[in-house]
């Protein structure tokens, strides 16, 4: 029977003083309510040694005064934030909350004459709390532990070069999480290292720097060495049952592997197969008969770029496994280059699947989320793995069917492993998107290295390059992907005492940003998220009112003042956009006001209201996002109006949007490629945005991790070299886009030759109309997640009806 986590934590035991002649000495940091290990002493902030003391803290510095901390990081109530063990919850450090001052402190005791062997645990996962994206400076900063003056750890993160810490923050990610793997192993151990040492004499002086948290220590005689180390691996063995049982993993439904398939390709010590490529493969999956070593393929129009999946089933351990591509050619001899090629291996990690019970806090499913370009490695026995090949066909690429190869060579196997390749060249090119197609982020550097604005000391200027580079990185691949716009708001103005515009380094790196914003979406609108409350609020504009001081508001109103002082950084806004041919940028005013019930509805449409005035005054178009229905009064005052799903999306809200003037966007009605492409040809919405594409608001987001801290759901990874990941929910987005731009392909032909006299035409336009009649009635703009979710429209429908596009599209080209 599994035990229940919470009856895992040991009692209260707190040892009598003296303890100078017991056999071992144990010692458990933390606050005096955090639980204690069974059979150590308590210490908190308060024990500082003293000459009556046996035991306690002391500073380096003794000329000046200095505080302890201790910290309990099991204090949130939610079912879902992790629980710690009694040694790794709790710790003392000499400062707290990104305030450390620059000096070493230590814990000293009395011994009784003799030669010891410790060990002492050092480690935390918070700075503040669980929903901040703080990363604790113990993280990211070199250190050192002495004992006795003597110098026993040396730990360094890059010695505050700020690119190499972040190579090492994100190195976890090239890891896999894959079934019988231990969360609490993979991904809370690594923050809790144990430094061991000897020494002999009558004192122990533990000495380290003032960020650095201590939560226990085990000393023991030094022939003895054994027996403290079984104990420490008791303790860190009950920390793990502590947090793996809260989790649990949600095992898809068994596959199996045939004898007779097993036995023909035992020999060849792995099984390439291909299973249809919008399948989520993961390391269970099984391959069947049919799908061994058949042939993988996909349909690209020139200038757009295909995908390609087949997956690799190991029979042994594969080391240093090299997976190599062909070039493509067509029986005429014409040739796509490996140029155009790229392979991307799939990783696998634990994935938040909801809400467990009994004890349970969480259920999770292995997925194969992100992809990285695949390296030569060891690939895992018995563990399917799933490869994505992209393929970018030039633009002057003749039609015809090219063949390609990739092949799998290792020590393990005999002969190197052959997989036949496809891509079927269409005879025609894709109508370029009339929709803004977008994705959410915050703030330039408001995530990815908010570690360095927040440790000015320790990174200095490196932050604005080291941003610029993520967001190339970032915009790139969203470029790349097919969308031409992000919704990201600035931040960086605000006012002096005298009223004057202070241009803060937030600004800087907003400039930055619509650099790179200019490179890769040229002039396409942005829709700046955030605008209206980053950009402004009552720490720029005093009394400038928001939702949470909706009281202040009701009553006082906003003042002339405060509007003043909004228009003044609005103005200078605009202002310095058209100074640095900034393209347009839509104030976007407010976010889903709706969660805040009617309060929320009122004060979006007082709020639509104000910039709608400011923006006719100083020439912007205005945009918000709305989450329900008591948002609809502020509808005729916004240019763009973008609701999602539980508005609802009826035709009767659309056609009140189009009826007032306002521009009819969508946002977060699913991250699939459904809702990013055949959704909208019966929408018809000029814009569609969806959460998130590079970083969430907690600072374990940016890492794949224990479920309950990071929802790496909304964030793009890179690995320990910065190169940015692809995503599985971006990929079928971008498929989704993909699809779109071939329904406008067939649509521009219908309407181009409606008025034909050639039969062939006229019947080729007539099945192109009778196919776009049956998808739409297939579309129900208010029923969105439940038909993506009952699979009406999954992924393997949206494929067979594209090539039914495809073929309509080569048929009324073939006619003309």
């Amino acid at each position: 029977m599994k035990k229940n986590w919470t009856v895992l934590f040991a009692a209260a035991i707190v040892c009598a003083a003296p303890i100078l002649n017991a056999k071992e000495y144990l010692f458990d940091f933390g606050t005096k309510d955090s639980p204690v290990a069974e059979g150590f002493t308590k210490v908190t902030e308060e024990d500082v040694f003293a000459a009556e003391k046996e035991y306690g803290f002391f500073f380096a510095d003794t000329k000046k005064k200095y505080k302890l901390f201790s910290r309990d990081e099991n204090f949130s109530k939610q079912t879902e934030s992790l629980k710690l063990g009694p040694i790794f919850c709790d710790h003392v450090t000499a400062g707290r909350k990104l305030w450390y001052p620059e000096i070493n402190y230590g814990f000293k005791m009395k011994l009784p004459q003799g030669e010891y062997y410790g060990a002492v645990i050092m480690g935390k996962m918070l700075e503040f709390d669980a929903n901040t994206i703080a990363e604790p400076p113990y993280w990211f900063t070199d250190s050192s532990v002495k004992v006795n003056g003597k110098t026993v750890a040396e730990v360094s993160h890059g010695g505050g070069n700020l690119k190499k810490y972040m190579c090492e923050f994100f190195s976890i990610t090239e890891d896999n999480f894959f079934p019988g793997d231990s969360l609490f192993k993979k991904y809370v151990l690594p923050h809790f290292p144990v430094h061991f040492f000897s020494f002999s004499g009558t004192e122990l002086n533990i000495e380290t720097n003032a960020f650095c948290p201590i939560n226990a220590l085990l000393i023991y005689p030094k022939d003895q060495e054994k027996e403290l180390k079984s104990k420490l691996n008791a303790l860190l063995e009950n920390e793990r049952e502590i947090v793996d049982s809260q989790y649990k993993e949600k095992v898809p439904e068994k596959e199996t592997l045939s004898e007779s398939l097993k036995s023909k390709y035992l020999k060849d010590g792995a099984i390439l197969f291909t299973r249809s490529s919008e399948e989520e493969i993961t390391s269970y999956t099984m391959p069947e008969e049919k799908e061994a070593m058949r042939p993988a393929g996909d349909f690209i129009p020139p200038g757009e770029t295909g995908m390609i999946r087949f997956n690799i089933l190991p029979l042994k351990e594969l080391k240093n496994a090299q997976i190599s591509l062909s070039e493509f050619k067509s029986k005429d001899g014409n040739v796509i280059s490996k140029d155009n090629l790229s392979l991307w291996l799939s990783h696998y990690v634990a994935f938040p699947s909801g809400i467990g019970g009994g004890g349970v806090g969480f259920i999770y499913k292995i997925r194969p989320w992100y992809a990285y370009q695949y390296k030569p490695q060891t690939l895992k026995n018995m563990a399917t793995r799933m490869f994505s090949v992209y393929a970018k066909v030039p633009e002057n690429t003749k039609a015809g069917d090219y063949s390609g190869t990739v092949t799998l060579s290792s020590p393990d196997i005999p002969k190197p492993l052959n997989l036949p390749l496809m891509i079927k060249v269409m005879p025609f090119k894709l109508q370029k998107e009339d929709v803004t197609f977008g994705m959410y982020d915050y703030s330039p550097g408001s995530t990815l290295v908010r570690l360095a604005r927040d440790n000015k000391k320790l990174f200095g200027t490196q932050a604005r390059a080291m941003v610029a580079e993520f967001e190339e990185k970032l915009h790139r691949e969203m470029s790349d992907n097919g969308y031409n716009t992000v919704a990201q708001g600035p931040s960086g103005l605000t006012l002096d005492k005298n009223g004057n515009i202070v241009e803060t380094e937030a600004w800087d790196l907003w400039c930055d940003f619509m650099n790179i914003y200019k490179k890769y979406y040229g002039s396409t609108p942005l829709p700046s998220y955030g605008t209206g409350w980053s950009l402004l609020g009552t720490s720029s504009v005093p009394g400038y009112w928001g939702i949470h001081e909706y009281d202040k508001w009701e009553k006082e109103g906003w003042s002339e003042k405060t509007v003043s002082d909004i228009e003044k950084i609005v103005s200078y806004f605009y202002k310095k956009g058209k100074e640095l041919k900034w393209p347009e940028i839509i104030f976007y005013v407010q976010d889903e006001m709706a969660n805040y019930g009617t309060r929320g509805g009122k004060m979006a449409k007082a709020r639509a209201e104000l910039f709608q005035k400011l923006g006719k005054k100083i020439g912007f178009r205005t945009c918000a996002s709305m989450n329900g229905a008591v948002e609809l009064p502020e509808i005729p005052y916004l240019n763009i109006s973008i609701p999602n799903g539980a508005l609802p999306l009826s035709e009767k809200n659309i056609k009140y949007m189009k009826d007032n003037g306002s521009e009819f966007w969508i946002y977060n009605i699913g991250a699939n490629r459904y809702t990013f492409g055949y959704y909208l040809t019966k929408a018809q919405a000029k814009g569609r945005l969806q959460w998130s594409f590079s970083a969430a608001s907690r600072y374990l987001d940016q890492i794949p991790t224990l479920p309950s801290l990071g929802s790496i759901v909304y964030t793009t990874v890179f690995d320990g070299n910065l190169n940015i990941s692809k995503r599985w929910d971006v990929e079928n987005m971008r498929q989704g886009i993909i699809d779109y731009k071939y329904f406008l392909t067939m649509k521009k032909l219908v309407d181009k030759n409606k008025k034909s006299s050639s039969p062939k035409m006229k019947e080729a336009v007539a099945r192109a109309e009778k196919l776009m009649a049956k998808m739409f009635e297939g579309i129900d703009l208010e029923t969105i997640d439940k038909r993506t979710s009952l699979g009406i429209w999954n992924e393997t429908t949206c494929q067979r009806l594209r090539w039914k596009i495809a073929s309509s599209i080569k048929e009324m080209n073939d006619a003309e």
